[in-house]
């Protein structure tokens, strides 16, 4: 069967601990035709298919910034996590989503919600009733 233009790959990540710190990622996913098994399901986040300006891959449970430019000639900057939810790919707290953001917008990776959460903590609590 040929391969559809355009498809990402269904891919995801999880963090490895040892020692209360993640030493690495584990990926798995659809790779080369075969189905790799998860260690953990539920610590797994999923990829989007999208890219920051870097290059990276941008995956759910990563913390991502861009600017806005209202209308005033300011410049805004906004700090959120992405999510999947209703079947897209969403910031949490302001229902972006990611396909229109990234890397045309300047989407920038800063951390993610295991290895950096204080990056968002203030944020976590006031706007999404404690959940990431």
């Amino acid at each position: 069967m040929a391969e559809l233009p355009n498809t990402r790959q269904i891919r995801f990540r999880q963090p490895v601990w040892e020692s209360g710190i993640i030493i690495g990622w584990y990926y798995w996913g659809f790779e080369g035709g075969q189905y790799q098994h998860p260690i953990n399901q539920h610590t797994s986040d999923e990829f989007t298919g999208l890219f920051d300006v870097n290059g990276k891959e941008i995956y759910e449970g990563d913390i991502v910034e861009w600017s806005v430019f209202p209308d005033d000639g300011s410049t805004i900057r906004i700090r959120d996590v992405v999510k999947y939810s209703l079947g897209c790919f969403i910031t949490r707290n302001r229902r972006e989503i990611m396909g229109f953001k990234a890397p045309h917008h300047g989407v920038e990776i800063i951390g993610n919600i295991h290895e950096n959460h204080e990056l968002i903590e203030n944020d976590r609590i006031d706007n999404n009733n404690g959940q990431y």
